[in-house]
């Protein structure tokens, strides 16, 4: 197996790109990892206990109620305990009707965290850009450094193995193909020679499993 260099001049454009991708990437396997540790029968499961609960709540404030003559003994704060109980179970029933509960528990959170990862994992090279991004592969083998002027850093030494998602401006290997993140990223324009080289090492790929955005 040869050697060889691919060197990619890396700016603020090209990390802005490569992380709005980078996001969708791991947005889909966090959520995919969520998935098989939390399946839709027990999300399903936890939304009907979150109703059942609040409406049970509703009807014990009922009871305090009639017990004292419609007047809610002054120790306890009613309004407000009925409202936290008619808040969740709206939230419960919404989650049902709308079909939510096949992205939820709280999306919102998965979104967050997925950009929160992804700007991690690019959080250095988006301090220095712009800079060139030279990756010397030698058999299993790659190292990586990052040059600004004439001063030249090393950064990383891999062996490389597993599974890889290739995207536009970035490649990632995972150690196995359920991985929820990857041991190295590597920044690069397109390039059929790193394609093949990854193909010759029996580095399986992953990019059949398509984003799933928006979730």
């Amino acid at each position: 197996m040869k050697s060889f260099r691919i060197s990619t001049h890396i700016t603020a454009d090209f990390l802005a790109d490569a992380e709005a991708d980078l996001i969708e990437v791991m947005h889909d396997r966090l959520t995919a990892y969520r998935d098989r540790f939390i399946p839709l029968k027990i999300r399903r499961i936890f939304f009907l206990l979150i109703g059942l609960l609040s409406l049970s709540g509703l009807l014990l404030l009922a009871l305090l109620l009639i017990l004292n003559e419609c007047r809610p003994p002054s120790s306890l704060h009613l309004p407000g305990y009925a409202f936290f109980f008619l808040l969740m179970l709206a939230f419960a029933i919404l989650q049902g009707r709308q079909g939510n509960v096949q992205v939820m528990p709280f999306p919102r959170y998965w979104r967050w965290l997925a950009r929160n990862r992804a700007g991690a994992m690019l959080n250095r090279a988006k301090k220095i850009a712009p800079f060139i991004a030279e990756y010397d592969f030698h058999g299993d083998s790659a190292t990586y450094h990052r040059t600004t002027g004439e001063l030249s850093r090393f950064i990383w030494a891999r062996r490389f193995h597993g599974f890889r998602r290739t995207r536009k401006n970035y490649t990632l290997l995972y150690k196995r193909k359920k991985s929820l993140y990857p041991f190295a990223i590597v920044l690069h324009d397109p390039s059929r020679e790193f394609g093949a080289y990854l193909d010759e090492l029996g580095i399986a790929s992953l990019d059949e499993e398509p984003c799933q955005s928006k979730q």
